[in-house]
């Protein structure tokens, strides 16, 4: 789920009850999490004041009090940073820090990225769900490619 999940089920207050689990592994031990980047910063190099700009950014991602601010507006989580937050937060900031690592699924955000191509292929994957193929069927669909496409 998106960051913007839980501050609308927050908001929604439904009458029964939500929570979060991490994703499952085949030994039982904490896996790596999928997400996406999130407060993505960048200096452009055109930039007439690189090195001021660089120096921000540094600032933004390591200062403690303005990573939290950050993390707070967008509703984003980070290992070893929390924040005033309702309990549905606070059960997604403990499936982050326990995990050993994230994954984002995205395209092209470095080292720790999905294979090129794995956001588009699991949008099929999914989609075919809709049109009945089974949780099997898409399991299995995942694993293939994965498989077939993991560096």
């Amino acid at each position: 789920m998106g960051n913007w999940a839980v501050p609308t089920i927050d908001q929604a207050k439904p009458k029964f009850g939500v929570g979060v689990f991490a994703a499952p592994s085949f030994d039982g031990k904490p896996v790596p999490q999928v997400g996406g980047a999130g407060d993505l910063y960048s200096v452009l190099n055109s930039s007439k004041h690189k090195a001021e700009a660089f120096e921000l950014v540094k600032y933004l991602v390591s200062d403690k009090t303005a990573v939290q601010k950050q993390l707070v507006a967008e509703g984003n989580f980070r290992t070893g940073f929390s924040y005033q937050a309702s309990p549905l937060t606070q059960e997604i900031q403990k499936i982050v820090d326990a995990a050993p690592g994230a994954v984002v699924a995205g395209d092209g955000f470095g080292d720790n990225t999905a294979p090129n191509g794995w956001s588009a292929e699991l949008t099929k994957i999914l989609q075919k769900l809709y049109l009945g193929d089974s949780a099997e069927q898409a399991i299995a669909a995942m694993d293939k490619w994965w498989t077939g496409n993991a560096g």
